[in-house]
């Protein structure tokens, strides 16, 4: 293998959530004997990836328009809904309710979450199209 090729797959799997996880999640819905074969496992870690970055993506987007640069779970909830996802939105309220009440400190509600920051770079682009002069 060539050094580029290497560094080309260490970058693929960086954007994939770790196998082990995601084999552990899937052994818990099957009986205990089941088999999972490894071609199973990758198509589950690409399509479960890619579904995470579709939804980060969108909720992205609101929080550019926004201008702010985090990601919180309401973000992510508002994002599902707008792709589509709509049937999933209440038991995720839920759970984010009560996770927002079990790990309540004197931190505002929006930062209890893991958070996802927005590059500065992407916020500076957004700040230069919205301070047009001749919007005056």
């Amino acid at each position: 293998m060539t050094e580029e090729y290497q560094d080309i797959e260490a970058r693929e799997q960086d954007r994939f959530l770790p196998i082990a996880n995601i084999s552990r999640i899937m052994k818990k819905a099957l009986p205990p004997n089941a088999k999972i074969s490894k071609d199973a496992k990758e198509c589950v870690q690409e399509c479960v990836s890619e579904f995470i970055s579709f939804i980060t993506s969108e909720a992205c987007e609101k929080c550019l328009s926004e201008r702010r640069k985090t990601i919180n779970g309401d973000d992510l909830l508002h994002a599902m809904t707008t792709l589509g996802f709509e049937k999933y939105i209440e038991p995720l309220r839920i759970y984010l309710q009560r996770y927002r009440e079990v790990t309540k400190t004197d931190k505002p509600e929006d930062s209890c979450l893991p958070t996802v920051s927005v590059p500065d770079a992407k916020i500076k682009d957004n700040d230069s199209e919205e301070d047009d002069p001749d919007d005056d």
